[in-house]
């Protein structure tokens, strides 16, 4: 048998056995069985072996939450929140969030503590989100953890401190959450409240970026680039850049754009700086946007066009960028002149 043939049989195996389970728990449903209806109405909301029915869904939904199913009364809330079966309906979200927390379910434990921190379908309550952070905390969930750190670090409904921060980003960390070992490298590398430690910074900032994660290889870039907590290394800092830009991070690509246009590890090529500034300002990366301005302003690797400058700088300013701002008044009073 053919390494195709085997795929083939796999596939089909696969297929007979959740067309297996779909019967299996269609029967059960029928029957009454909460659990059943639970597993029925995943199925049919997320396709799994059968076209997706987000109406049915909601119904054996219902009927497995009316039962005291927790994972059902989470998975309305998703369904009301994103607007699966019905009309998106952030307070039904909300109550059905609740349901679920109320039943311990830790997955809508940390929804309702999202929708209490953002107000979606609910005034904006930092206190009531910390709370329902912390119930998921206990159990050990690391989403929640992470939350809890960030509402230190950004001082929402609890005192500014980095240290507690630290604190629950570190828990989180230990189970392998990338976003945290990159707050915690930010943490040391700034040294608010702890002891600025560019090499503890950098472990942190390491372990993730071994992994792949993008926004943690552009931090280990940045401490090679200005050899803080290891020795000064240029070509290092444009390798870890390269790796975070392949892989779509804006500002990656904008580090890679600025490297080149400033023959940083690389020779001078504008036009190479300018590829890789074009692909961040595709994600309208207010960076990117502005850089762009002042290349085609400044006519570097390309012909001056102070009216295609000008449509970058609005767009950058737009995003808040005040070099940006400053660069379109200019061009606007010269133009008045």
């Amino acid at each position: 048998m053919t390494k195709m043939e085997e795929l083939l049989l796999e596939q089909e195996r696969i297929v007979a056995a959740i067309e297996a389970e779909f019967i299996r728990a269609r029967d059960e449903a029928a029957k009454g069985a909460s659990q059943a209806q639970y597993e029925l109405a995943l199925l049919l909301h997320f396709g799994q072996g059968v076209p997706k029915d987000y109406p049915q869904a909601m119904r054996l939904y219902k009927l497995a939450a009316a039962q005291g199913i927790s994972d059902a009364q989470h998975k309305l809330g998703l369904m009301f929140e994103n607007g699966q079966g019905a009309q998106e309906d952030f307070v039904q979200a909300l109550n059905w969030y609740k349901e679920g927390a109320t039943h311990g379910n830790v997955s809508a434990q940390m929804r309702l503590g999202n929708m209490c921190e953002l107000g979606k379908g609910t005034k904006q309550d930092y206190q009531a989100a910390m709370q329902c952070y912390k119930m998921a905390a206990s159990k050990g969930n690391a989403d929640a953890q992470f939350a809890i750190g960030a509402l230190y670090e950004n001082h929402h409904g609890v005192e500014l401190d980095f240290a507690k921060a630290a604190e629950w980003y570190k828990q989180a960390a230990a189970q392998g959450h990338l976003d945290a070992h990159v707050k915690l490298g930010q943490i040391y590398e700034r040294g608010i409240d702890l002891k600025q430690d560019f090499a503890q910074a950098m472990l942190f900032f390491k372990v993730a970026a071994d992994k792949g994660y993008a926004p943690a290889m552009l931090h280990v870039g940045i401490l090679f680039e200005l050899g803080n907590g290891v020795k000064e290394d240029v070509h290092e800092a444009l390798r870890w850049y390269k790796a975070a830009a392949s892989k779509g991070f804006a500002d990656a690509q904008v580090k890679m754009g600025f490297m080149y246009c400033n023959a940083r590890g690389v020779k001078l090529d504008y036009s190479e700086g300018m590829r890789w500034y074009r692909l961040a300002a595709d994600q309208e990366h207010a960076g990117a946007l502005s850089n762009l301005g002042f290349m085609y302003e400044h006519g570097q690797g390309v012909e001056e066009d102070e009216a295609r400058a000008l449509s970058y700088y609005i767009r950058a300013a737009k995003k808040g960028d005040a070099y940006a701002a400053k660069n379109r008044d200019v061009i606007l009073a010269h133009r008045h002149e």
